[in-house]
């Protein structure tokens, strides 16, 4: 039975997954949908709840909910309700209900995990100990930029020899890095910035503000979980339609948002994360007219105006997908072996590798290794210790050993000191 690949690129705001047999891959569901949300939630019984049951149970008590831990990563501990929460133990959880919805693997079935591409060794350990937490074992990791450059070529058909710019908006960053589509794909130049999806889900809240729209809304006490999962549908909804409605609590009616809104609120986010490409590509040391396109992928990517004003500012129509969220997982399946960093050894001590115990042969009746103080060069200087001290006291000393003369000195040689015999 041919063995299985998952793949899962756990992002800011949520999870995407996939399995591989045989060259036919297929994303994994959660609740019908190809997204489980990277949300976790404390209870007072200290169990960790993950994905759409975190949500609900974030509504009536928001201070023990999480809703983006990966944007947590360097913060080591997470203050949930009265509870304090390893990162990686949050990151655990939602990997355990990816481990739970792919079933049981074969045994000689691989995990591959993607990771932004400027992460360094210690997010990447974050990563790797997380999905061991959660049962996935030791992991293979790739870049997303290097997934996403895979699929480009494997998925898409597009293959090329020049660099490929991939421009990956995801919920709390945007990723830009320019990747080597040759022999060996590999990231020629990269960088990150905090803006993302969620900054253009704040600014939308600040226009309906401004509107009026928010009754309330600077209390203390305001609650804007809801608030903001609505706002998130109505600017999914205006990446297909003109206008959707949107409906606030406390407001009689529903009030309704056009993508006109939507536009306005995020032109001053898209412009910086296009200026922001345009510096990762000078940093390559390339111009357009040297590159094979630019690929935009991740959640933010729906919004048509983010290829729009990529456009504009760089002179090349970006390759846009339907199913943004999954290139990222889809592309890591298609990775070569090659191009994987394999697991990392376990360490048990600074700058050894983690051995297997010695265990005492079956049948011998005995361990394979001698105890320290059974060796023989052991026994003799312990005996050495013991002889010594009697053999320089310098009266009542056995005949054999001599004796020194008034006032005179005697000196003793190691063999007449350990058999006996007269001194010089």
């Amino acid at each position: 039975m041919a063995a299985y690949r998952l793949a899962v690129d756990l992002g800011s705001s949520n999870t995407a997954a996939a399995l591989e047999r045989s060259g036919s891959v297929r994303p994994l569901l959660f609740d019908g949908s190809e997204l489980l949300p990277s949300a976790v939630f404390a209870g007072a019984d200290g169990r960790l709840a993950s994905g759409r049951d975190a949500e609900r149970l974030g509504l009536a008590e928001p201070g023990a909910f999480e809703p983006h831990p990966k944007r947590r990563v360097d913060d080591g501990v997470l203050l949930l309700g009265a509870r304090h929460v390893d990162v990686r133990d949050a990151l655990a959880a939602v990997l355990a209900q990816v481990r739970s919805q792919a079933g049981v693997l074969p045994r000689d079935s691989s995990v591959v995990m993607t990771y932004p591409t400027g992460w360094g060794a210690p997010r990447q350990r974050v990563l790797t100990e997380a999905a061991e937490r959660a049962g996935l074992g030791e992991v293979y990791t790739v870049s997303e930029a290097v997934a996403a450059a895979t699929y480009f070529s494997t998925v898409l058909g597009i293959r090329t020899h020049r660099p490929l710019v991939v421009v990956d908006i995801g919920a709390g960053t945007t990723d830009v890095a320019v990747v080597s589509c040759g022999t060996r794909v590999g990231v020629l130049a990269s960088a990150g910035m905090d803006l993302g999806g969620l900054d253009i889900d704040a600014a939308l809240v600040d226009h309906l503000a401004r509107q009026c729209l928010l009754p309330g809304i600077d209390d203390p006490g305001y609650d804007r979980v809801p608030l903001l999962r609505e706002v998130r549908t109505a600017k999914e909804s205006l990446s297909r339609a003109s206008y959707t409605p949107l409906r606030i609590a406390g407001q009689p009616a529903a009030s309704h948002l056009t993508r006109a809104e939507l536009e306005a609120a995020a032109e001053p986010i898209l412009t910086r994360v296009g200026e922001f490409t345009a510096e990762v590509i000078a940093t390559a040391a390339l111009t357009t007219d040297r590159l094979a396109g630019v690929l935009l992928v991740g959640g933010g990517s729906r919004i048509p105006q983010a290829a729009n004003i990529l456009h504009q500012r760089l002179g090349i129509p970006p390759t846009t997908v339907e199913r943004p969220e999954t290139v990222v997982v889809e592309g890591a399946l298609r990775v070569p072996r090659t191009s994987l960093t394999a697991p990392a050894p376990r360490i048990a001590a600074a700058g050894t590798s983690e051995l297997p115990a010695v265990t005492p042969t079956p049948g011998s009746g005995r361990a394979t290794r001698r105890r320290g103080w059974m060796r023989p060069g052991l026994l003799v200087g312990v005996l050495l210790c013991f002889v010594l001290p009697f053999a320089t006291v310098s009266c009542g000393l056995p005949d054999g050993y001599g004796r020194a003369d008034p006032g005179g000195t005697t000196t003793y040689r190691g063999a007449v000191l350990a058999v006996g015999g007269h001194p010089r």
